[in-house]
């Protein structure tokens, strides 16, 4: 199997399987992917299906806030609360996300920044666009 496989589901969303091994470094834990030379892409869709996950949470009551959600997590608040944030990002730089097609200073880093509610304005920040 391919490290990586998108998949469009009948009803629309994307279903994207990564392979991958976790390795434990010290008391992180670290997702090496084989046969990948970056993992910046891969860790920009882990991110953005995590926010989107963790969203759906909250919004099926599942828990009541981001800060509830993290600690049913056992994670940090500002972590849940940036990966959520994910979920208001254009749908132009998901797209270009899922599609590997953005510039090399793209990062999940630049992502987690207060960035601008507009999406073309996001658009100018992330992806260079005038």
């Amino acid at each position: 199997m391919t490290p990586k496989k998108i998949e469009i589901l009948p009803d629309g969303n994307l279903k994207i399987t990564i392979n991958y091994v976790l390795c434990l470094r010290g008391r992180q834990k670290q997702i090496i992917v084989p046969g990948e030379e970056s993992l910046e892409g891969d860790t920009m869709l882990l991110a953005l299906a995590r926010g989107r996950a963790w969203q759906r949470l909250i919004d099926e009551g599942v828990a009541a806030s981001a800060k509830a959600l993290a600690k049913q997590l056992g994670r940090d608040q500002s972590y849940v609360a940036n990966i959520i944030g994910l979920c208001q990002l254009s749908p132009k730089i998901i797209h270009a996300i899922i599609s590997g097609e953005y510039s090399q200073g793209l990062s999940l880093k630049n992502l987690k920044k207060t960035l601008p509610d507009m999406w073309d304005e996001q658009e100018k920040i992330l992806l260079g666009e005038k």
